[in-house]
């Protein structure tokens, strides 16, 4: 028998790449901004520096797909963690609610980013 081409790939791209992302850049950042540069293990970053690399288009780019993975990512992962504690009426309603909020703050990030 001969299964027809599934599109459940592309489904889960958001899902991983978001776990990826998070997983490995988000820990980075926590170091880095959250406990070597305030202990002062670190010379923080110059502004001109940061100026520079964030007006650049492509950091901008990079910066929206970061952000609406993990927000995807995140409303995935809640959504069946909401299924799992028992929710069964409305599940409907919570995923429009989960994924329309995780696509809302990519739309807003990307508005904040390049307006």
């Amino acid at each position: 028998m001969k299964r027809g081409a599934s599109n459940e790939p592309i489904v889960w791209l958001p899902f991983s790449g978001g776990a990826m992302l998070g997983g490995l850049v988000l820990p980075i950042l926590v170091v880095i901004f959250g406990l070597a540069v305030p202990l002062g293990m670190m010379k923080p970053p110059d502004y001109e520096m940061l100026r520079s690399l964030f007006t650049n288009p492509l950091t901008k780019i990079v910066i929206v797909v970061f952000v609406a993975t993990c927000l995807l990512h995140a409303a995935h992962r809640l959504r069946y963690a909401l299924v799992d504690l028992g929710l069964h009426g409305g599940r409907e309603l919570v995923a429009v609610l989960l994924y329309g909020g995780a696509i809302a703050g990519a739309v807003w990030s990307g508005l904040v980013l390049f307006a």
